[in-house]
């Protein structure tokens, strides 16, 4: 932060996540966080979208959590969202029976399965994810097919049907990141 850019208006604030990053000192990926959360918290050109909202859904991040929201967020489809695919095998009394949930593609027919953590930052409310709405053109609807692809080339998925969805940061989410990563 320039010192042109100080704004002590934040103090409390700006005390109070420090407060809060005490615990998570040991995790190099939350520590980071916090320091930028810090760091834009007293910088008048941020500050007027942090939240104090920010410093508690970091206290209570797992590593885990953290590492997905850093890979997301530094991710090509940050902006317009996620392909997100549940695979699932039909029952006998044409039911569904989940084989694989929550995949996220990232690139190239590159995808990521992180339930407990998508799980979490949605709670969080940092992501949401749909399962009615879905990409119909161009890249992203590429991407569908090639996880499909791949994952269909093991054989305990060789059999399984896939719904698609989009996974999407929501404005808090996009908020929270813009303050806690460079």
């Amino acid at each position: 932060m320039d010192i042109e850019n100080y704004d002590s208006s934040n103090l409390g604030l700006a005390y109070s996540t420090l407060q809060s990053s005490a615990d998570r000192l040991d995790n190099d990926v939350l520590r980071e966080m916090f320091a930028q959360l810090l760091t834009n918290t007293l910088d008048k050109t941020k500050n007027s979208t942090i939240s104090p909202k920010f410093k508690s859904v970091l206290a209570n991040m797992s590593n885990d959590e953290a590492i997905l929201l850093n890979t997301l967020a530094s991710n090509k489809y940050y902006k317009t969202g996620f392909p997100y695919l549940n695979f699932y095998q039909k029952t006998e009394a044409n039911g569904k029976l989940d084989t694989a949930t929550d995949i996220i593609g990232i690139s190239n027919g590159e995808y990521i399965q992180k339930h407990a953590e998508i799980s979490e930052l949605e709670i969080d409310g940092i992501i949401k994810t749909k399962t009615d709405q879905w990409f119909d053109s161009g890249e992203l609807a590429d991407q569908y097919n090639l996880i499909k692809e791949d994952l269909n080339k093991i054989p305990e998925f060789s059999k399984d049907e896939a719904s698609n969805g989009t996974l999407m940061f929501t404005d808090f989410g996009q908020r929270l990141v813009n303050a806690i990563l460079p």
